[in-house]
């Protein structure tokens, strides 16, 4: 019988609250916490019990990519006890500005290294825009698409830096990502960043 699939959405928010507040959850209690998220959301059925604790045992063999989902702080998260370098650190510093002015949540490790590679490359352009970029640079990285999937999107956020229309017109960075609007919504309410108007339309009309 083959096993129970779990939408990417359930996926990310396990991952999520392991990073956060669940790090020591079993996983009954993270299948209450899932169940309140459903009802509160208005989403489907959550994973059932036995789905979320196969996610928890791939979790627990895979710490490096649960350091991504976890939120950035100055200086715990940069050196060699932390997931950043230091080099990151003026630039990670910046967006936590933004972050307390917009009162947002806190940037997750993925956000905050992409946002440091994209001011890296393109220190001039606005903070918000470097901010945009980063986030659609850090959706794509986090998401499940294969290497191939993940290339062209990146191709579409290079042109975009070039100044380039993208490849094909009529689709975006948005719409690549399996027309996943609600999804990617939440991986930019996650992320701590203000969520794209094309996003947001998107998602209302999912």
């Amino acid at each position: 019988m083959p096993r129970p699939q779990i939408s990417n959405y359930w996926k990310d928010k396990i991952w999520e609250l392991r990073a956060s507040e669940g790090a020591d959850w079993s996983a009954a209690r993270m299948s209450g916490r899932l169940e309140e998220i459903a009802a509160n959301e208005g989403r489907n059925q959550p994973p059932l019990r036995t789905t979320v604790q196969r996610e928890l045992d791939e979790i627990a063999q895979d710490q490096k990519r649960l350091g991504e989902f976890r939120y950035v702080y100055w200086p715990e998260s940069f050196g060699e006890r932390g997931e950043l370098p230091w080099e990151a650190s003026a630039a990670v510093l910046e967006l936590l500005a933004v972050t307390e002015e917009e009162e947002v949540p806190r940037p997750t490790v993925s956000l905050a290294r992409w946002f440091w590679r994209v001011s890296q490359s393109l220190p001039e352009e606005p903070l918000r825009k470097r901010r945009q970029w980063a986030g659609d640079l850090a959706a794509i990285d986090m998401s499940a698409e294969s290497e191939v999937g993940r290339s062209k999107l990146f191709r579409e956020v290079e042109r975009s830096f070039l100044g380039l229309p993208p490849i094909a017109p009529t689709l975006d960075v948005v719409d690549h990502l399996h027309s996943r609007a609600k999804e990617l919504e939440d991986v930019y309410v996650t992320a701590g960043i203000p969520v794209p108007d094309e996003v947001r339309t998107a998602a209302e009309g999912a």
